[in-house]
């Protein structure tokens, strides 16, 4: 799956403390582990702004799921501030919608 790194809101007002614990509240993970990016092997310490560019199967019928198309991601901080640059992610990654959710603020 092909991603393009977005400026995304900097400010979060679901009730999550940080982009990543909103993607771990809303993915179902608690472990981020490594960045997203295909080819960085760094920690993730953010949960970065992705619009989905290219989607296989589940990911497809995600990436219609909202008009925004726009997603976070767990990444490292350097991969976050490549803005408008794409890029593959590692299989498995879990996208979740940038919007409030239920699981928000758990």
């Amino acid at each position: 799956m092909k991603v393009k790194n977005i400026n995304g809101e900097q400010v979060i007002n679901c009730g999550c403390d940080s982009w990543l614990t909103h993607w771990e509240n809303n993915s179902g993970s608690l472990v981020h582990g490594l960045c997203s990016a295909k080819d960085c092997e760094k920690e993730a310490e953010v949960g970065g702004h992705v619009e989905i560019i290219e989607a296989e199967n589940d990911w497809e019928a995600l990436k219609s799921s909202k008009p925004s198309n726009i997603f976070i991601i767990p990444i490292c901080r350097g991969c976050n501030a490549m803005h408008g640059q794409e890029y593959e992610v590692k299989p498995g990654t879990i996208p979740v919608s940038d919007e409030k959710t239920d699981q928000c603020g758990q």
